[in-house]
């Protein structure tokens, strides 16, 4: 009995085993992170990731804010100036 759970043990270790393996090639096919990249790597995802999320929190937070002084009427013209603002600093940091 105890050599049976033994063995059923050691099929299990050698199936996540491969199991293990089978995920890290297929994150290395994935993803070509080399060695020593990989806290630069996880450093920009959690940059982009905080961005984003930031962009997706203030951007209705500052919307409702405009609508609480302002009209809607006045909503198309906030777009117009965002746009242009948008526009003109693009073109400020990608001037050489």
């Amino acid at each position: 009995m105890f050599r049976r759970s033994l063995n059923v043990h050691s099929v299990q270790k050698r199936e996540a085993t491969l199991l293990m393996n089978y995920l890290v090639k297929l994150w290395r096919q994935m993803f070509d992170i080399r060695a020593g990249e990989h806290v630069r790597t996880w450093a920009m995802f959690w940059y982009l990731f905080s961005v984003l999320m930031a962009y997706y929190i203030v951007k209705p937070v500052s919307r409702s804010m405009f609508l609480t002084k302002f009209d809607v009427d006045k909503l198309p013209s906030l777009y117009i100036v965002i746009a242009v603002a948008g526009g003109v600093f693009a073109y400020l940091c990608c001037s050489p």
